[in-house]
């Protein structure tokens, strides 16, 4: 079993006896996986697993299967899965924390919204190599997770008679 973390994908993979490079049709799925252009190391996030054929062809144990499959990559949580959840709870902490200390709780912040808060992923080798503009990014503030930010949308709100 070949499970694609990126794609949220389960691809059966016949049981090769040998070293995993020799594997043809392994090699084949996973060259399906690689991102355009890169080299084979740039790749996405796979797990390959062991399952018998019996319990793979059997109707009534597959569907256990792919619910567990699942269970352990994508759906933790139910939603966007426990690892999304922690990225943005670790940036409403750190929202909070700018907040209270380097701000003393005010409502009007000095640096709202500004560059040094932007949240900016290291992604120029991926953006390249899928063809887009490296420069052009996700603009995503630390401001956002802020109490600060429900403040300015409301009287964003306000200005605009809602």
């Amino acid at each position: 079993m070949l499970v694609c973390h990126t794609c949220e994908v389960i691809v059966p993979i016949p049981d090769y006896r040998g070293r995993a490079e020799y594997d043809e049709f392994l090699q084949a799925r996973v060259a399906e996986h690689q991102y355009p252009g890169s080299n084979p190391t740039r790749g996405h996030d796979m797990d390959l697993g062991t399952v018998s054929e019996k319990s793979w062809d059997n109707p009534q144990i597959r569907p256990q299967i792919v619910a567990e499959i699942m269970a352990r990559t994508w759906h933790e949580v139910g939603g966007l899965g426990q690892a999304l959840y922690d990225v943005q709870n670790n940036y409403k902490e750190d929202a909070m924390a700018c907040w209270r200390f380097e701000h003393g709780r005010t409502s009007n912040c000095d640096d709202y919204m500004s560059e040094k808060k932007l949240i900016l992923a290291d992604s120029r080798a991926e953006r390249k190599d899928l063809g887009l503009d490296p420069r052009q990014r996700a603009k995503i503030s630390l401001c956002q997770f802020c109490p600060v930010h429900s403040v300015v949308q409301q009287r964003k709100n306000k200005a605009r008679g809602m």
